[in-house]
């Protein structure tokens, strides 16, 4: 690309003499770049690009507001990724970057929908939508818009060594099966979930919590 919008300059006023372009795209580059005292700006292309903005804007989700209120956002594991990297007991130990949980699936929730609902750090919370369930004990993030929660994705195996087997969630069981239109690709945020608390849940945190002096979050 850069070759092909350099080629233009070959006869511009105080350029580099070459024979042919090949030959002046070699001597630019040997030169380390193009200069000229006449001040010929480079040659420009206008690209008409035709998109449906209205479409891509547009954000569709599975199931109505009122009977799944929450958006669902499952993400891929900092350590573990896609859950390929599972059955590595190093790094089911290692903390992840930001909660500093191990050995575990987790769901983020905003500290103001979890105090509307009674859901404490840690509580087991039951996540719902209309093609599944799964349960994850809850972290509470104030960096969570208060209309979402979130899951890594990478636990949740029914099979995987026994260091990955039965280990946390999967969140991806839950999500229904929406195409983006333009790739084809799965839609990883489109399903809505509701959430309950179910009881008491294990939540292992290397830091014992995500700061070092707690506070209210407005």
């Amino acid at each position: 690309m850069i070759k092909e919008t350099y080629s233009g300059l070959r006869n511009q006023k105080g350029s580099i003499r070459a024979n042919t372009s090949d030959e002046f795209w070699t001597m630019m580059q040997e030169h380390g770049g193009w200069w000229s005292s006449e001040g010929v700006p480079l040659p420009t292309r206008t690209l008409k690009l035709e998109y449906s903005f209205e479409r891509l804007l547009k954000a569709e989700f599975y199931e109505e507001e009122g009977n799944f209120p929450l958006h669902f956002l499952p993400y891929p594991s900092q350590l573990l990724y896609d859950g390929s990297l599972a059955h590595l007991p190093w790094l089911q130990e290692a903390p992840d970057a930001l909660s500093t949980i191990m050995w575990g699936t987790w769901l983020e929730i905003n500290p103001q929908t979890a105090a509307r609902m009674g859901i404490a750090q840690g509580d087991l919370v039951e996540v719902s939508s209309a093609d599944g369930k799964l349960q994850a004990p809850a972290l509470l993030s104030p960096g969570i818009s208060p209309e979402v929660v979130a899951m890594p994705v990478g636990q949740g195996h029914s099979q995987y060594t026994r260091y990955a087997t039965s280990r946390g969630a999967n969140p991806v069981k839950i999500l229904h099966p929406l195409a983006e239109y333009e790739t084809g690709s799965l839609a990883w945020a489109a399903t809505r979930v509701k959430i309950s608390r179910v009881g008491k849940g294990k939540l292992a945190l290397f830091a014992g919590g995500m700061r070092e002096h707690p506070h209210e979050h407005r």
